[in-house]
């Protein structure tokens, strides 16, 4: 096995031992220090990356101003064993920028790093940053982090939210942060959730879509001049619609910062909200409340949203990126700000 990382490293995010600016295209990491073969699961931040191996263990290295790497250093530009995260097996771990959050394997939500809106369910008057996980509920089976605020699924079907609401992001009436985690009572029976900056979606048991929080950019489904946010979940209208074989279990939702990614069973890719940096994989408005089909004809494994930019692993083994490449963050190594259509930047090998 082998890792690549590309785009900003100006704090060491990328693990490739240097800071720098940009990275342009993958460049494979050195791993000799790392247990490569058991790496599980890749999670990315604002400015830092973790790796999750099959015994729980961690490993993370780029910014810690708020210690979302656990201990004092300003920054590792290494892969490095988060020891601070030795008590727990971790399963999943979801962070957007300073703010740190993972499950267990017994089903426990910890977070750590930055509180400074209530996103850790404590006052910031208490607690402005920690580097000690805090256990914030239990019962937890997926966390989704936003940019300042939190959503967490429990294990039977209700969603809980913290931190800043000033956009509608905790799903609930209330115009300032709020530091204790609370229902989004109008959701019952939630398979799946995911957060981007401001804003947040769940699918139910029934493949309903609701969502909350900041519509700007038609996030929600909803023309943005009618309703620029909700602060109540409200049922997204997929247009064209999706049939129930389309909405099977084998689907993903994943939100960039302003625009969201869902591959249906079928393995087909559609998106939706933002697109002035191309996000939607086309050269259509600056916005767009429908789907938009990306790489008709493609089938699609795994799919993954950076803030304005997004990746997609095909059925044959191809890597394609697009969307805003500030910092060579599309890796297909050229300047060009903006990636309009889904490029290739890692192929097969060739046997």
């Amino acid at each position: 096995m082998k890792l690549y990382s590309w785009g900003a490293n100006t704090h060491g995010q990328l693990g490739q031992g240097v800071t720098s600016e940009e990275v342009l295209k993958p460049t494979e990491i050195f791993t000799d220090h790392l247990p490569l073969n058991e790496i599980v699961s890749i999670e990315i931040g604002g400015n830092q990356s973790y790796l999750i191996a099959k015994d729980g263990s961690v490993f993370g290295c780029g910014w810690n101003n708020c210690g979302q790497l656990g201990h004092e250093a300003n920054e590792e530009n290494l892969f490095i064993k988060l020891n601070h995260l030795e008590n727990f097996k971790i399963k999943q771990i979801s962070c957007k920028w300073d703010t740190c959050y993972a499950i267990t394997d017994k089903h426990y939500c910890i977070g750590w790093g930055g509180n400074q809106y209530g996103q850790l369910g404590l006052p910031p008057e208490q607690l402005k940053k920690t580097l000690d996980p805090v256990i914030i509920c239990y019962n937890a089976v997926q966390v989704a982090a936003g940019l300042r605020h939190c959503a967490i699924l429990l294990n039977y079907g209700k969603v809980v939210t913290a931190g800043t609401n000033k956009r509608g992001q905790l799903g609930r009436p209330s115009n300032e942060e709020n530091p204790m985690f609370d229902f989004v009572s109008e959701l019952k029976e939630v398979e799946m959730i995911s957060s981007g900056q401001n804003f947040s979606l769940a699918l139910t048991k029934d493949k309903k879509l609701y969502g909350w929080g900041c519509n700007k950019f038609g996030q929600l489904g909803i023309v943005p001049d009618s309703c620029p946010f909700t602060e109540k979940p409200v049922e997204i209208q997929l247009s064209p619609p999706l049939t129930k074989c389309e909405l099977l279990d084998d689907i993903t939702i994943m939100c960039g910062w302003t625009h969201t990614l869902l591959r249906t069973a079928g393995k087909k890719l559609f998106a939706w909200g933002r697109n002035n940096y191309g996000q939607l994989g086309s050269i259509a408005d600056s916005y767009s409340i429908e789907l938009i089909k990306v790489l008709p004809g493609v089938k699609i494994r795994k799919i993954a949203a950076g803030a304005e930019h997004n990746l997609v692993y095909t059925e044959e083994g191809f890597l394609r990126s697009w969307g805003w490449n500030e910092h060579g963050s599309c890796g297909d190594n050229s300047i060009s700000p903006v990636i309009l259509h889904p490029t290739t930047i890692l192929a097969p090998d060739k046997k």
